[in-house]
């Protein structure tokens, strides 16, 4: 092959001309392949970045742009038009975007829409309609979710304690009148937390505490209030009716105190009776085993009568303890079961 002119010798001495025009797509290597796919790879992937760039500028509604450039990184595509339709209300999202009041006239337009909502359910608790009256505290409660006194300044409090308070003490009592005790004793908690003299806290929690049991606690509250509140009637009732509970309960603990007692007692006695006949049994025995040999007086003869008649006695036990005569040893104490010498027998020995 001539590599100059491009031309192939054939064996028979022809010459064929070669196409060199499709050398340039063909690959020397595997490397230079890979390379040329990686190519294709990367220019195919710029193209969909630009594509839904276009896209997004589509659909962005036009306006100065809410992300920080030198803040957090970008979302990934698609992401942040998603969070957008869910805070328009679309997919069941809310259709209100919620936000904190930032400035003081927002912080006033909440506290006057509490108010509102107070106002309303003082008329709804006039009507008679507790349960409702009771939706519209807690709703005006709710209005002051942001609110959080640690951070609070002055003017924000003066905003926000005012109405705050009052819809507390409204809900408490309606709680109070529900049965709802427990709640009762959070929102009055609440109260106090703010204003630890409040006499209407101290006297609802009081009477919630009563009806959960907590005489302790409920006494305290009550005797606060009655120092605040000296002439007030239903404080005066409330500490009645706790004195009644207190003295029940007292009753009550003096009757299982006794119960308990007289349980214990019997439990003694029976133990007492089931130990005697054993303890006497064992009593029994041991007599029987010191005294064995012994006889009594119906085996005694009329010689050994007249000794046990005349004054012997054992020198340990008395005269009072007389003496029983012995086969073997003569006689012994019917107490100590000693041998007692008798004048017989000194002079036999």
């Amino acid at each position: 092959r001539s590599a100059a002119h491009g031309a192939l010798k054939r064996p028979g001495g022809g010459v064929s001309m070669v196409d060199y025009s499709h050398w340039a797509n063909l690959e020397d290597s595997d490397e230079e392949r890979e390379r040329a796919e990686k190519a294709k790879a990367d220019e195919r992937r710029a193209q969909r970045a630009a594509q839904s760039g276009a896209a997004r500028k589509r659909v962005d509604p036009p306006g100065p742009k809410t992300r920080d450039p030198g803040g957090l990184p970008a979302l990934p595509d698609g992401v942040e038009n998603l969070m957008k339709a869910m805070s328009c209300g679309q997919y069941g999202g809310s259709k209100n975007k919620y936000t904190l009041p930032e400035t003081a006239e927002a912080k006033r337009e909440r506290a006057r829409a509490a108010e509102a909502l107070k106002d309303q359910g003082n008329r709804l608790y006039a009507a008679g309609e507790h349960f409702e009256a009771a939706k519209l505290y807690e709703q005006a409660v709710l209005k002051f979710d942001w609110y959080s006194d640690l951070c609070a300044d002055e003017e924000e409090r003066g905003i926000v304690l005012p109405v705050k308070i009052p819809a507390h003490l409204n809900l408490a009592m309606m709680s109070l009148s529900l049965g709802n005790h427990q709640h009762a004793v959070t929102h009055c908690t609440e109260v106090l937390r703010h204003e630890p003299g409040n006499a209407k806290a101290l006297f609802r929690r009081g009477v919630c505490y009563t009806h959960l049991g907590q005489l302790a606690e409920a006494k305290v509250d009550l005797l606060r209030a009655r120092e605040l509140c000296p002439k007030d009637a239903a404080i005066a009732e409330a500490l009645a009716k706790l004195r009644i509970k207190m003295q029940e309960y007292s009753n009550r603990s003096k009757h299982l105190s006794s119960k308990m007692l007289e349980g214990l007692a019997d439990e003694d006695a029976e133990g007492a009776q089931a130990a005697a006949p054993a303890s006497a049994q064992a009593e029994g025995a041991s007599h029987m085993a010191a005294t064995e040999g012994v006889v009594t007086s119906a085996h005694v003869s009329p010689a050994d009568e007249a000794l046990v008649d005349a004054a012997l006695h054992c020198a340990d036990c008395g005269p009072g303890v007389g003496l029983q005569p012995h086969p073997r040893l003569g006689h012994v104490c019917s107490k100590c079961h000693v041998v007692v010498e008798t004048p017989a027998a000194s002079q036999s020995g």
